[in-house]
C-alpha cells in the first residue's frame, strides 16, 4: 500500500477506503495502534509530532484522552489531509496539519513525542530522519514508530512474504488486489530491516532502542532519547 515517488496520486486515489484496506493489508494494525497509544500514556505528551499522519485516526484517539496536548501533523496526500482535518474538526484549536514529505526537514521542535504508523519506508535516508527526530525531540522525549521491514535474508524474506499473502488472503482482500501490494512493496518501497533501523536508532543516541512488537515483515519500534544528567551529579 505504498509507493515513492507516485504515492501522492495513490494516496490521495485510496483516501477514501484506506481506513478500512488497511486492516486487510497490515497485520496487527488494531493492536499496533492500542500498544502505541499505551506507550505514549505512560506520561504527559504536550507537544506531538506525528509522521503520515493519514485520515487522523489514530491523532482522534490520542488527542481525546489527552485534552490538554498539541498535535502537529505531516502528511502529503491532500485527500487524506482532508479527510483528517474532518475528523479533527472539534479538536481543530490544537492541530496543525502540514503539507509535506516525509524526505523533507522535520517542523521546528521541541516534541515530547514522535509518532509513525506505517510511513517511514517511503524515507529515502532512514539515519538521516532518526538523527532529526532525536534532534527534535526533547530530552526525555518518545520516538514510536510501526513500519513494515525486510528479512534478513532472502530465505526468510520469501517466508516472510509467504506469511503475508496469506494474511491478507484471510482478512478477505481481493485475491485480484494482492499482486498490486506485492509488485507496489518490491518496486516501491524503501524498506529495511529491523536490525539495521534499530542501529540507525542507536547510532542516532536513542536508548533504549528496541522492537517492541513484530509480526514478521511488520515492526513497532520503541526509542527513548536520554535525559541528561547534570555535571554535578555525573559519577566520577
Amino acid at each position: 500500500m505504498c509507493a515513492q515517488p507516485g504515492g501522492r496520486d495513490m494516496f490521495d486515489r485510496l483516501a477514501n477506503e484506506y481506513d478500512e484496506l488497511k486492516l486487510r493489508v497490515i497485520p496487527g494494525y488494531r493492536q499496533v495502534q492500542d500498544l502505541a497509544l499505551r506507550y505514549a500514556s505512560a506520561n504527559p505528551r504536550q507537544r506531538v509530532l506525528e509522521l503520515g499522519c493519514g485520515t487522523g485516526e489514530w491523532a482522534s484517539a490520542f488527542l481525546r484522552k489527552h485534552q490538554t496536548a498539541d498535535y502537529v501533523a505531516v502528511e502529503f496526500s491532500s485527500n487524506m489531509r482532508d479527510l483528517a482535518s474532518t475528523r479533527l474538526s472539534s479538536l481543530s484549536a490544537r492541530v496543525r496539519l502540514l503539507d509535506q514529505d516525509l524526505n523533507a526537514p522535520l517542523p521546528e521542535g521541541p516534541f515530547e513525542l514522535v509518532v509513525s504508523f506505517f510511513a517511514i519506508h517511503h524515507v529515502e535516508n532512514k539515519q538521516r530522519l532518526m538523527e532529526n527526530v532525536f534532534a527534535s525531540l526533547a530530552a526525555g522525549g518518545l520516538f514510536l514508530y510501526a513500519d513494515i521491514t525486510i528479512g534478513p535474508d532472502p530465505e526468510l524474506e520469501r517466508s516472510f512474504l509467504d506469511g503475508w499473502v496469506a494474511f491478507m488472503q484471510g482478512a478477505g482482500l481481493e485475491p485480484e488486489r494482492i499482486p498490486y501490494v506485492l509488485a507496489d512493496h518490491r518496486e516501491n518501497d524503501l524498506a529495511e530491516s529491523a536490525s539495521t533501523q534499530l542501529s540507525y536508532l542507536a547510532a542516532a543516541g536513542f536508548a533504549p532502542a528496541e522492537v517492541v512488537w513484530s509480526w514478521e515483515k511488520f515492526a513497532v519500534f520503541y526509542a527513548a532519547k536520554p535525559i541528561a544528567v547534570p555535571r554535578d551529579q555525573a559519577l566520577p
